[in-house]
């Protein structure tokens, strides 16, 4: 169930440069997973709260009120989009790598130097390296990495002959960042809870493609960063259960902090970057209640917000697998991917498994260079992708050097499927 035409022009018109490059140059936008392009309205409403309301939380004076409501909107909306219990387990943090430090040094204050932790081969390298740290410094005694499939699918059973007694936390990826092969994060979460791990998951890639649910998911932590989800930089935020936030000792400047935020977040926050976040999360509802006609007597479990939000990230869902099987089928007079001449795919492209990846689509030009693949894509094609080390494990799992990456959102339409793929077809054919 793709958006119909009328609806991606409404789309497409919140995201100024979802036509054209800034030089006004009609371009396609494929790098996505790099950093998605920001929503007009996320902009205008952190540029708004940045001008008219640049103060600390905390005072009486106009202003001051005004910042504290921005962070408790931008929270209740993370909230809302997660569905998590209150808008009290949700933190924020410059980044998703920052906050995954904060919480493995947290962690590592439990460990005895005996323990393990596990994770994956297909781990953006911030989920990786603070677990690595806490090795280094004899907090844990072994990161253990679960191996992939030739598909690039994670091995869920070589993941449970990982996890033993010894296991203190299981650290996964909701979808792999060069791959798009998704994990099965309630399973994991069983796993987890047989043996009493901390559960951890790095939402980062898969948060703008589908829903997130942390109750269902049963996680004890979740990370997502905004310049990934629509909103501008330097704001990611973190679900945790409360008895968890509560408990934990993180770094934290001070000693007397009056609640579960204040113990956790470093420095002033910046009102106008949760007034971005909240202004994105809107953005979904609307777009939800665009969809709700079709959606009639689903998600009743959810109300208000939290439901057009369920409803907005499954109909984003079906638009992108819609973009995929025309990744790897063909659209119109272009063949699918898989088959181009000279390209090497890396990942899952069985469109009878479309349900296990995202739009994600990593693969390497055998008669050219990616460097040079990239350069011919933007300036020949005016299409905007990238060959370039993605921080992910599975290119050493692989072997993978700089390969390209076609990475869709949302206001990709399969006419850029198509121009794609013409343009690699002309390419494998030099």
């Amino acid at each position: 169930m793709m958006f119909d035409s009328c609806l991606m022009e409404e789309i497409r018109a919140e995201f100024p440069r979802a036509h054209t490059s800034p030089d006004g140059k009609r371009r396609v936008f494929l790098d996505n997973g790099t950093g998605t392009l920001v929503l007009r309205r996320s902009a205008d409403a952190q540029s708004e709260a940045a001008l008219e309301w640049s103060a600390n939380p905390g005072d009486s004076f106009p202003e001051s009120r005004r910042a504290g409501e921005f962070m408790r909107e931008g929270l209740q909306a993370v909230a809302d989009l997660l569905n998590a219990e209150s808008p009290e387990n949700i933190l924020s943090g410059q980044t998703a790598t920052s906050l995954m430090f904060q919480l493995s040094y947290a962690l590592g204050k439990q460990l005895r130097g005996t323990q393990n932790i596990v994770t994956t081969y297909y781990e953006h390298l911030s989920n990786v390296d603070p677990w690595r740290e806490l090795v280094r410094r004899g907090c844990a005694g072994e990161l253990r990495f679960a191996c992939l499939r030739p598909d690039g699918t994670l091995d869920m059973e070589h993941l449970r002959s990982l996890v033993d007694e010894r296991t203190r936390v299981i650290t996964v990826s909701a979808a792999s960042n060069l791959l798009g092969s998704k994990t099965d994060l309630v399973e994991v979460g069983k796993i987890a809870r047989e043996v009493g791990a901390y559960y951890v998951v790095d939402a980062v890639h898969h948060a703008a493609h589908g829903a997130l649910d942390v109750r269902e998911i049963g996680c004890d932590f979740l990370v997502i960063s905004a310049y990934k989800f629509f909103t501008p930089k330097y704001i990611s935020f973190m679900y945790g259960k409360r008895e968890h936030l509560e408990s934990l000792s993180p770094y934290s400047a001070g000693i007397h902090h009056e609640n579960v935020h204040a113990k956790w977040h470093w420095g002033s926050p910046d009102q106008a970057k949760y007034a971005a976040a909240a202004a994105t999360v809107d953005y979904l509802a609307w777009l939800g209640g665009r969809m709700a006609d079709r959606y009639v007597g689903q998600y009743i479990e959810y109300t208000g917000r939290a439901r057009l939000l369920k409803i907005a990230m499954d109909a984003i869902d079906a638009h992108e697998k819609g973009i995929s099987l025309a990744m790897i089928r063909g659209v119109d007079s272009a063949p699918g991917l898989p088959e181009l001449p000279n390209v090497r795919l890396h990942g899952l492209y069985d469109p009878e498994r479309i349900d296990e990846r995202d739009p994600t689509f990593a693969f390497s030009m055998t008669n050219m260079s990616g460097r040079e693949a990239e350069r011919l894509l933007v300036e020949k094609y005016g299409i905007a992708m990238r060959s370039m080390l993605y921080w992910s494990m599975a290119e050493d799992f692989f072997d993978i050097s700089l390969p390209l990456r076609a990475s869709f959102v949302h206001y990709n339409t399969i006419e850029e499927v198509r121009m794609l793929l013409s343009a690699v077809r002309e390419m494998g054919s030099v």
